[in-house]
């Protein structure tokens, strides 16, 4: 039972580093495709501008489907983060009306709820003065799913606003821990599978 269970949990350490080498590699293509944020006004934003990970869209933000969601984040609980907060805006044209797809969003968190409603506030403020622009890299979230009430458009995207995409550097190096571990841990599957299996005992 025990040998089953360390095998288990080796495997799935093993599926992990995998994922790892793939998310660290694709951080480092995206880091090196967007060495600057992708410019963008909301009006013309479609599909290709919808591959670029990191971005600066210009619209206004609306009120209109806003979101205030609880962040859930285990390991920021543990470490007493304390309960954090994200609020989601639609970013739309001028011209936008009830019923427009939407194709941008701005997550401002997470944060305390405090400071997450005091940047969304700040950033509606200066919305209202004019033209905002939201700068900030893509989060892999089901954006259709979020937003019940609106229209959201098939290439829509969540940006969490003011981030930036990791140093290279910090993909390299998560990048060649997660490939020690799956070259170690791959290794140990493979041998594992190559022992003989023991022969069943035969009572006459």
């Amino acid at each position: 039972m025990y040998d089953a269970y360390k095998t288990l949990k080796i495997t799935l350490l093993f599926i992990a580093s995998l994922v790892g080498v793939y998310a660290s590699g694709n951080l480092y293509w995206q880091a090196q495709r967007d060495p600057s944020p992708h410019a963008v006004d909301i009006s013309r934003f479609g599909a290709d501008d919808a591959d670029h990970y990191w971005l600066a869209v210009s619209g206004y933000l609306t009120a209109r489907g806003a979101m205030e969601r609880q962040d859930y984040n285990p390991t920021a609980s543990k470490a007493g983060a304390g309960t954090r907060y994200n609020v989601d805006v639609p970013l739309v044209p001028a011209t936008w009306r009830p019923g427009d797809p939407v194709h941008v969003f701005a997550r401002f968190g997470p944060y305390p709820r405090d400071e997450a409603r005091r940047r969304a506030r700040d950033a509606f403020n200066t919305s209202a003065l004019g033209n905002y622009t939201l700068t900030g890299t893509q989060m892999s979230l089901e954006v259709e799913r979020m937003f019940p009430e609106l229209n959201v458009a098939s290439d829509a995207v969540i940006l969490q606003a003011g981030s930036t995409p990791p140093a290279p550097g910090a993909s390299i190096f998560m990048g060649l821990i997660c490939l020690v571990l799956c070259v170690i841990t791959g290794r140990w599957l493979f041998l594992k599978w190559q022992q003989p299996t023991p022969p069943e005992l035969a009572f006459d």
